[in-house]
């Protein structure tokens, strides 16, 4: 019963959607900035950037404080780690095996 009140509340309602329009812009501000990890290989500092801007984004809504919001910012990180350096492995063996090819081929660059 206490769910559905508050389910109907459109106070929540109103937060929910700030919370989902705050985020929704957040990323579309940041995404572009992952095109150039490639470029750098830095992700501490993308993620410290990321943290920063989330703060920015999310703390004004009202509902979230500092702590909360790195809170879930570093349990969506950990929930993507493993995947991320699957990722980075495979890059990196895909591109020993274009140098060995390369080499084979006799260019030298």
């Amino acid at each position: 019963m206490q769910i559905q009140v508050i389910g109907a509340n459109p106070d929540v309602h109103n937060v929910e959607e700030s919370i989902r329009s705050a985020l929704t812009s957040w990323w579309e501000e940041q995404s572009s900035r992952l095109s150039t990890f490639y470029e750098t290989n830095d992700i501490f500092a993308i993620r410290k950037e990321f943290l920063v801007s989330l703060k920015e984004a999310l703390i004004p809504v009202g509902i979230l404080d500092s702590y909360q919001v790195a809170g879930i910012f570093v349990n969506w990180g950990d929930k993507y780690r493993v995947p991320m350096r699957e990722i980075e492995y495979e890059r990196d063996e895909a591109k020993k095996r274009l140098v060995t090819y390369f080499r084979e081929l006799g260019h030298n660059g």
